[in-house]
């Protein structure tokens, strides 16, 4: 066996950078993270405001549609109640006696014998 005792240590290569790099504080102005961050954060935020706003506005019009047609059905509804109580009334009075008796000696000749009239069989 051979045996390659070197006197010289092994060290990967890396790039230099100092050490001090990572010691240096950030500055004022400096946002962590980056500035190319920040802009895609500030984009998306634009983005689901718009979004939202959008949204808000459509569903506000939505509603107010739904409101007219609410009022609208709400309206017809009062109308055919007013003509079922206006045609119940006219049945009711259709069907009274008095107006059953009038129909029938118009159409038929159907009277009811007063006091004086002779009834014969």
């Amino acid at each position: 066996m051979i045996f390659h005792n070197s006197a010289q240590s092994y060290v990967r290569p890396v790039a230099n950078v100092g050490i001090r790099q990572h010691l240096t504080r950030l500055s004022i102005g400096e946002l962590p993270g980056g500035i190319l961050l920040w802009k895609a954060i500030g984009k998306v935020a634009v983005a689901v405001c718009v979004a939202t706003i959008t949204m808000n506005v459509a569903l506000s019009v939505y509603k107010g549609n739904l409101a007219n047609a609410v009022v609208t059905v709400e309206l017809q509804r009062h109308e055919l109640m007013d003509r079922n109580i206006n045609l119940r009334a006219k049945r009711a009075a259709l069907l009274s006696p008095q107006a059953v008796e009038l129909a029938a000696g118009k159409m038929l000749s159907l009277y009811s014998p007063v006091k004086g009239q002779n009834i014969k069989l």
